[in-house]
């Protein structure tokens, strides 16, 4: 049996938090997602995230990566650095191993969806990730590329009835179109043996170029390895990708906000009432807190105009950042962070003079 009307209400809930459509205004997005390896993600790959001010998405496992056991005594910093850093949180099932049978396929893709709502209270995990690999079968649904491989199996139901949206393997569908509608089954280009940053940057090239969307993802844990991605190769990544950005060639979002990016629009939700002050504060307080804000991750930007060398802190709620006003006195402020569900007032503040403030979903 299907469950149309919680689905409905699941995907009404992550639009919300977006804010309805985001709006690129023409041009192409890419979204990075990380795959497994919690410590390893941790420990080499989110401080350079932080230090270019990048979104992410982290899918995860709640038990175990086949024989290996997930680590456990991750989930509170994966739900701090999530709030303080802007990431989100996709399900990955429970054992990253196939399972067979109604029982199995619950609590492979229903029950790690639990966990994983009591393992991080204050993120919403509203996505669902199939865990690859030949021997993963759910009972045929993977790997997931027909219609009647979601529609006509259990894994299948069970993953739309639960998720507001779900990645996938459908053909033809690396290249997102852009049009703010949610689509189940997209699927992400892998760039573990991308061992020439250039193919990678080609990837970033095509979606500014075709003004599409890209997911690319990594597994943390193969950074590094012999005959795997370079940690240089991969910092010559991202540092293409925030010069892309940093020229207003296309948008970096969240994988779901990839999901509701929209080209044909320049909308992008900003809950911030006013746009300047010096230093600039506001305050969203209970009942002006609305459904678009707890949950969601977003991303103030303004220009801070002081002397060369100020130290400036913003602040997003629980989140803090530093920030240094380079040569010339103009700072282009850029912050993540994603808002706790459980926050029922909301403070955003810049502790220098301030124009052009937005905090948008990303």
């Amino acid at each position: 049996m299907t469950h149309p009307v919680r689905r409905e209400l699941l995907r009404q809930a992550l639009l919300a938090r977006k804010g309805g459509r985001i709006g690129t205004g023409g041009r192409g997005a890419v979204a990075l997602r990380f795959d497994d390896g919690a410590r390893d993600f941790r420990d080499k790959v989110l401080p350079l995230l932080v230090e270019r001010n990048l979104p992410f998405t982290r899918v995860t496992t709640t038990q175990r990566i086949g024989s290996v056991r997930t680590e456990s005594d991750t989930w509170q910093n994966i739900q701090h650095y999530c709030l303080q850093h802007g990431g989100e949180v996709w399900n990955h099932g429970a054992t990253h191993r196939d399972a067979s049978g109604d029982d199995a396929l619950h609590q492979e893709i229903v029950g790690a969806l639990q966990d994983l709502g009591r393992f991080l209270p204050r993120i919403p995990i509203d996505c669902f990730a199939p865990p690859g690999g030949a021997s993963i079968r759910y009972d045929g649904h993977m790997p997931s590329r027909t219609v009647a491989a979601w529609a006509g199996t259990a894994a299948g139901r069970l993953i739309h009835d639960f998720h507001a949206l779900a990645s996938g393997y459908l053909p033809d569908s690396y290249y997102r179109p852009l049009d703010g509608v949610l689509r189940d089954g997209q699927n992400h280009y892998s760039l573990d043996l991308y061992t020439e940053p250039g193919r990678a940057t080609a990837l970033v090239d095509r979606a500014r170029e075709w003004r599409a969307g890209i997911v690319m993802m990594w597994h943390a844990n193969n950074l590094g390895v012999k005959d795997r991605q370079s940690m240089e190769a991969f910092t010559a990544i991202l540092d293409y990708l925030v010069e892309q950005r940093d020229q207003g060639s296309l948008l970096v979002l969240t994988a779901s906000g990839l999901g509701a990016a929209d080209a044909s629009s320049t909308h992008r939700d900003n809950i911030l009432v006013t746009d300047s002050g010096n230093p600039f504060a506001e305050a969203i307080p209970y009942p002006q807190y609305r459904q678009n804000i707890p949950g969601s991750t977003r991303e103030l930007t303004a220009t801070v105009s002081a002397p060369a060398g100020t130290a400036v802190a913003s602040v997003i709620g629980e989140s803090t950042r530093h920030h240094v006003v380079p040569v010339g006195g103009t700072l282009h402020l850029r912050h993540l962070a994603t808002v706790p569900l459980d926050v029922k007032s909301l403070e955003v503040t810049i502790n220098a003079g301030s124009r052009d403030v937005r905090l948008v979903a990303v």
